[in-house]
């Protein structure tokens, strides 16, 4: 076998034969094989999740890119209510470009990926809101905050408006040191294929006593504010979810009380009892 001749393999996500050689233009080499170029150009992988994601991860990863290219075929950008602009030290994102994106409506939240050098090209990255467990606010890889503990602050029901003077009392002040040097807010998501994603706001020293690292923050605030609302909102409905069982149950048990009183009364005889209370029940 010449040096360039390598054994056949199958692509981890679409199964297609490729082979199994870094030298091939064909085949880009991952943590537990290989991936063909067209998945990898297809599904907007990005070098460095190939050789930390497993097989199983890369799956889920293809789905998710999936889902969201059905999405983004439904979903107008209109429909979107874009949070306050992020704009400045962080060289990835172009001027004028949003961090996060909502769709009410839909309940759908988009978090937008920019790459290229020159040009940036933008990449959804959509989940339902019911997807969101939970969020918090790094700096310099510390947590300032979560979600969790924002909940209480959040008023109201809407994901827009004055939010962010709201959410900016409920944060602890850790600014212990002259200047930062990251700050971002980690979503956690029910999701096997992207659980966690990271929005940026500073990526290089910023004075803490600097306009830049002031407005950054607030941006933060505000994206804070929509997460907690989203969240909150999650919580509200899964408690009336589960309320309902045990409104039917109450009124159940109302009933068989009515019916054991008549029982008492003679209205009604035992085995006509014993036959409504299962009934009421579901036995």
């Amino acid at each position: 076998m010449g040096l360039f001749d390598s054994e056949k393999t199958g692509c981890l996500p679409c199964g297609k034969e490729i082979k199994a050689s870094s030298f091939s233009l064909k085949s880009i080499k991952t943590k537990d094989g290989y991936i063909c170029i067209d998945c990898f150009t297809k599904y907007k992988l990005l070098a460095p999740d190939l050789m930390v994601l497993s097989k199983q991860q890369l799956v889920a990863l293809q789905k998710q890119k999936m889902r969201n290219d059905e999405l983004n075929k439904v979903i107008q950008p209109t429909s979107f209510v874009i949070c306050p602009l992020v704009t400045t030290s962080n060289d990835k994102v172009p001027y004028n470009q949003p961090f996060i994106e909502v769709d009410e409506s839909n309940k759908l939240l988009n978090i937008p990926e920019y790459t290229g050098t020159f040009t940036k090209s933008k990449s959804n990255n959509i989940y339902h809101f019911n997807e969101i467990i939970d969020f918090e606010l790094l700096e310099d890889g510390l947590s300032i905050t979560s979600g969790n503990s924002l909940i209480g602050a959040a008023v109201g029901g809407a994901l827009t408006g004055g939010f962010g003077a709201i959410i900016g009392s409920a944060i602890p002040s850790k600014k212990t040191k002259p200047k930062c040097t990251s700050m971002s807010i980690k979503i956690t998501f029910n999701n096997m294929g992207t659980p966690t994603k990271y929005i940026t706001f500073i990526n290089k020293e910023t004075k803490h006593s600097g306009s830049n690292y002031k407005e950054l923050y607030n941006k933060a605030q505000e994206c804070l504010s929509i997460l907690t609302i989203i969240m909150k909102n999650n919580r509200e409905e899964q408690t009336a979810k589960q309320a309902i069982p045990v409104l039917e149950h109450s009124s159940a048990a109302d009933e068989i009380l009515k019916y054991k009183q008549l029982l008492d009364m003679g209205a009604i005889t035992l085995e006509e009892f014993s036959c409504k209370k299962k009934e009421l029940l579901g036995l």
